[in-house]
């Protein structure tokens, strides 16, 4: 009888010990998922030119010059590898990124576009013409990109995307100024932070970084 009891309790011991295993696996699943690569989304010009975008806190991903990396701490301080490079050579990008934790409200960006002079347009998304030509559009930071009344009223997004293609409709430096004064106009309008292209803060200096890069060229 005691040799059973002996057996009895050696057997439980090991379904607990198994048990026990399980669960330690199962709690580090999701960091294993958290260690893959983030598959970060595009969106389209009007031309259907794959464009940079942003989804919260992840970095803008530009997929026609995927040749950089760096590690990205989520807000739950997990380190994650996503893709980021910089901005193709035929484009300058900026971003409009909600101050954490609010995100922007979808009313007021409606009533900023038309009090700065963009209208919705192609693809669903915002654009700044002059001269009768389409100078830079703005687009949804999330999927599916689109800034139509029915996916901003009541409600509220992450970010917004700001692409002006190259070469520009008027003359460069003329282009970069209106694109970066719109662009400051409407991230203080909505309550918004600009960021460069690096998703980092918008700074005097990032605009001077825009010009000389027309004169270099």
């Amino acid at each position: 009888m005691d040799l059973v009891s002996l057996l009895i309790m050696l057997l439980g011991i090991v379904v607990l010990l198994g048990l026990y295993l399980m669960s330690r696996l199962y709690d580090q699943q999701p960091a294993r998922q958290a260690d893959k690569d983030i598959s970060i989304p595009v969106y389209t010009d009007t031309n259907g030119k794959q464009l940079s975008s942003i989804k919260v806190d992840i970095p803008a991903k530009n997929t026609e010059n995927p040749a950089y990396t760096r590690i990205h701490k989520t807000p739950a301080s997990r380190a994650t590898q996503a893709q980021i490079s910089t901005p193709a050579k035929n484009q300058h990008v900026l971003f409009i990124a909600a101050q954490t934790p609010a995100q922007l409200s979808g009313d007021k960006i409606v009533s900023s576009m038309q009090q700065l002079g963009l209208t919705l347009g192609e693809k669903d998304i915002y654009h700044y013409t002059i001269k009768d030509k389409n100078l830079f559009s703005i687009a949804n930071g999330i999927a599916p990109w689109t800034l139509k009344d029915s996916d901003l009223l009541g409600k509220t997004t992450p970010g917004l995307s700001l692409i002006m293609k190259i070469p520009t409709p008027i003359d460069s430096a003329a282009a970069i100024d209106t694109f970066v004064d719109i662009a400051e106009k409407l991230a203080l309008s909505v309550n918004g932070e600009l960021q460069n292209a690096q998703q980092q803060l918008f700074l005097p200096t990032d605009k001077e970084t825009l010009l000389n890069s027309h004169v270099q060229a």
